[in-house]
C-alpha cells in the first residue's frame, strides 16, 4: 500500500490504518491525486467534500516524500483537485494542522494568498481529546484553517 508508505516518511503527519488509504484510493480517488516520478508515487494529498458542508472541500493529508519536497508539490496538488469539473461548486477549503507542521502552515498560507482570501484558524481538537488513543503519549491541538470564499473558475494555472 504505497499511500502507507508515503505517509510513514512524513512526518508530523498522522500515519492512519493501511485501510484508511484504502478507502481513500476507492472512495475519494476523484476528490485526492497522486503525483508519480516514473512508475513510483512521490506524493498525495487526500480530500472529500464535507457532507454538511457541499462547498467545502476537507484537506485530510498532503504528503511529499523528502527528497521532493521543497517543489511546490502541496499547492501544485491542491489546485489540481480544485480544477476538476466535480469540485465546481466548492468556494471553501479546510484542514487542520498543528501548530508545529510548519510546512502545512507555509502550504495553505500560499494558497490562501493565491487564492486572494483570508484564513479563519480556531481550535477543532485539543490535545486531550487524543488521550488514551493507543500508542500515543502526546498530541498536539489541531487547529482548523479554513479559507474562502473564493471563486473556483478564477483559480491559477501552474
Amino acid at each position: 500500500m504505497r499511500l502507507y508508505e508515503i505517509v510513514s516518511k512524513c512526518p508530523p503527519l498522522d500515519l492512519n490504518s493501511k485501510y484508511a488509504y484504502f478507502l481513500i484510493g476507492e472512495h475519494f480517488s476523484k476528490t485526492s491525486i497522486v503525483v508519480t516520478d516514473g512508475q513510483d508515487i512521490i506524493a498525495m494529498t487526500s480530500a472529500y467534500v464535507n457532507p454538511q458542508k457541499e462547498d467545502t472541500l476537507f484537506i485530510w493529508q498532503v504528503a511529499v516524500l523528502p527528497e521532493y519536497r521543497g517543489m511546490n508539490l502541496g499547492h501544485k496538488m491542491i489546485n489540481e483537485i480544485l480544477k476538476r469539473p466535480l469540485l465546481k461548486k466548492i468556494k471553501y477549503l479546510e484542514t487542520t494542522i498543528t501548530e508545529k507542521n510548519t510546512a502545512s502552515k507555509k502550504v495553505f498560507l500560499n494558497l490562501a494568498k493565491n487564492l486572494n482570501c483570508h484564513i479563519k484558524k480556531k481550535e477543532f481538537l485539543s490535545s486531550e481529546d487524543f488521550t488514551g488513543i493507543k500508542d500515543r503519549t502526546f498530541h498536539e491541538s489541531e487547529l482548523l484553517y479554513k479559507i474562502g470564499p473564493f471563486d473556483p473558475g478564477k483559480l491559477e494555472r501552474l
